[in-house]
């Protein structure tokens, strides 16, 4: 099943609704969930009081088994930076298998935790945020999404305002894919189809990707994986947008990297070898037409990547870290991760002096990443 190796949520949709619709009643709990002062109500009451003090809804679904969420509670919930920052939002926590938590999980499709989801005073989803986040980074997210910006809210405003743009409708459906909401995906899809009956526009490229993936994951369920790099390969013959064509070339490569994976259990070494060979290609031709809005995140991917491999690697893959690091330097110069990373690639090609500098780079933007101070150690600094 291809959902199990690869992380196409950017292509398949699954369910989940913008609002809920009646879900049983559930009660918060409070204690050991930190400083923020959960409302203690059921959740239509918090609903109720939403749409009469027009405020924001928050909960955080949360099981008994789940460590990150006890770290979620000990270090994000009981920071009092984000404990100001939520002070306008009605917040609850909800114990995900909990009799009356269940049927409420399951109605905003969440499986994983921690989950949290924002919705507006009406009860209409605007965001999600899925996992542990540390202070810093849970309250800027907040703060962002409490200010409406590239929330599902904004971009519906967008979308009301100028309603024959598909580019803005395509934002508007990839949000609610991302969020799991298929009927508010494919609502904007049939509209997107209306406006481009013809099918040239980037918005509808993007939705014949879509299903060319469901043939691809279909192949996977049917174990037939070793057919599907030729569907997309198909797919890229006719392509002309660099952004659609960047997203083709990142799955072939994680298509061909399980391919190689799978060849290597079987113990078909050679196999393996020529599918890695080909998933390197895809990464670097994926790299070649990444926009630079994914750069960054890609790009710190590979080297992440091409690191944890830095002793298999051979000339030409320590050539190509370096061509990565320096465009990430170029979009990234005050992400101390990405400065990291840069200086691994410089190291891994022989060049210490630089290495060292852009550690001290990221140690100036976080000076007790622990991470990077054992790094300038190793690298002599």
């Amino acid at each position: 099943m291809l959902h199990a190796l690869l992380p196409l949520a950017l292509f398949l949709p699954v369910s989940l609704p913008e609002a809920a619709a009646a879900p049983a009643p559930v009660l918060a709990t409070t204690a050991d969930h930190g400083k923020i002062p959960w409302f203690t109500g059921t959740f239509d009451e918090a609903i109720a009081r939403a749409k009469a003090e027009n405020k924001l809804v928050f909960i955080d679904f949360w099981t008994t088994w789940c460590g990150w969420c006890k770290k979620l509670d000990k270090d994000t919930y009981s920071d009092d930076a984000v404990v100001a920052a939520m002070k306008d939002i009605i917040c609850l926590n909800i114990d995900a298998e909990s009799k009356a938590g269940t049927p409420l999980a399951q109605k905003y499709g969440v499986s994983g935790f921690p989950t949290m989801i924002v919705l507006d005073s009406d009860g209409m989803l605007r965001d999600l945020i899925s996992g542990y986040m540390p202070p810093e980074p849970f309250k800027v997210e907040i703060e962002r999404i409490i200010a409406n910006k590239g929330t599902v809210g904004e971009l519906r405003a967008l979308v009301t305002a100028e309603p024959s743009n598909v580019d803005k409708r395509w934002k508007l459906a990839s949000r609610l894919q991302a969020l799991g909401d298929k009927a508010g995906y494919e609502a904007q899809v049939a509209e997107i189809k209306k406006l481009d009956p013809e099918g040239k526009s980037m918005a509808m490229r993007f939705i014949a990707l879509n299903e060319v993936m469901t043939r691809v994951d279909a192949l996977w369920r049917q174990n037939k994986a070793a057919e599907s790099p030729a569907l997309l390969q198909e797919f890229l013959a006719n392509e002309v947008y660099p952004e659609v064509q960047f997203r083709v070339w990142n799955v072939l490569g994680q298509i061909y990297g399980a391919l190689a994976g799978q060849a290597l259990q079987t113990g078909n070494a050679a196999e393996s070898a020529r599918y890695n060979q080909e998933a390197r290609k895809a990464q670097v031709t994926a790299w070649q037409t990444a926009p630079d809005k994914d750069a960054v995140g890609f790009g710190k991917q590979i080297l992440k990547e091409l690191h944890d491999k830095r002793d298999q690697l051979n000339a030409e893959d320590r050539a190509f870290a370096l061509a990565v690091a320096t465009r990430v330097e170029k979009l990234a110069v005050s992400d101390a991760d990405a400065l990291d990373l840069i200086a691994c690639a410089q190291h891994m090609n022989g060049n210490k002096d630089a290495a060292l500098a852009f550690l001290k780079r990221a140690l100036d933007i976080d000076p007790k990443n622990a991470r990077i101070n054992q790094r300038l150690k190793e690298f002599g600094g």
